[in-house]
């Protein structure tokens, strides 16, 4: 590790300046004047890089246990009906980049109507979907590349099922390895393919939208219709008092301020009007 000696400190102790490697902002520069203080800083700034591959945030809540708190308060509004939140565990994963590591762990299906259903109904274009798995209970690894042919890509592991002409895969170009794996979105319906930086924008889009249909698709028609008829029985946007509602929605003060930090204004699909009661 790159030092040099500043100057001395107390008799018989000599202090250092050591410059560390930038680590996503997690630790830059430090003054130390023992090794053990050195080598605390380092291991805090690895489990700081570690933190973010899984999903860190700010707040200190994870992606895993923000989803979490995110369907709980969303299903919450009365005027929308949650069919399925079901979180599974996963006995068996194909090998996965670091930053989609949660999937190796639980599996969940989200479905949200604004009409009744069941769980395994599907909402069509009058509500939302989330069907996060590896490999799609499959569970067989990555398949040839030939299996799902798409262009550009070397490989590819569906983790999001939308619907059978939408679906969310992790795709790896040539010249790659799976940690290189980035999320991506296939429309059958046009042939796109809409990569991701990583499933943390991924699924931040997603839930912005409130994981609305087509969500994560360029074309944003069917997701704008649903929006707009959630946003109609959603406190106003821009409006005073977004932190407060949360926690008169349930959240905590931490969990409120970790949602704002993680979706700004856009948390407010999470809060009804003033005229929309609550479950």
């Amino acid at each position: 590790m790159p030092g040099e000696v500043s100057a001395p400190g107390e008799p018989g102790s000599v202090r250092t300046r050591r410059v560390l490697p930038d680590t996503q902002g997690a630790c830059t520069r430090a003054e130390v004047s023992a090794p053990g203080a050195v080598r605390k800083l380092v291991d805090d700034a690895r489990q700081a890089v570690a933190a973010r591959e899984v999903g860190w945030h700010p707040r200190g809540m994870n992606l895993a246990d923000r989803l979490r708190l995110y369907i709980r308060l969303f299903s919450k509004r009365s005027d929308i009906h949650v069919w399925e939140a079901t979180w599974r565990p996963v006995t068996s994963a194909p090998e996965l980049p670091s930053s989609a590591s949660f999937l190796s762990k639980e599996s969940l299906r989200f479905v949200w109507g604004f009409e009744e259903g069941s769980q395994g109904d599907h909402p069509s274009s009058d509500g939302g979907v989330l069907h996060l798995h590896p490999g799609h209970e499959q569970d067989s690894g990555w398949p040839d590349a030939d299996a799902f042919p798409l262009e550009g890509v070397e490989l590819s592991l569906m983790f999001d099922l939308l619907v059978t002409e939408g679906t969310s895969h992790l795709v790896v170009s040539p010249d790659q390895s799976i940690a290189d794996a980035v999320p991506a979105f296939y429309n059958a319906n046009d042939e796109s393919l809409r990569r991701f930086d990583s499933l943390e924008a991924y699924l931040t889009l997603g839930a912005r939208r409130a994981f609305a249909w087509y969500w994560p698709s360029e074309d944003q028609g069917e997701t704008e219709e649903v929006l707009a008829r959630l946003h109609e029985g959603s406190l106003e946007a821009g409006s005073e008092g977004l932190r407060d509602r949360l926690i008169e929605q349930g959240a905590s003060e931490p969990e409120a301020d970790a949602l704002i930090a993680w979706l700004g204004d856009d948390a407010r699909v999470l809060v009804p009007s003033n005229e929309t009661e609550t479950h």
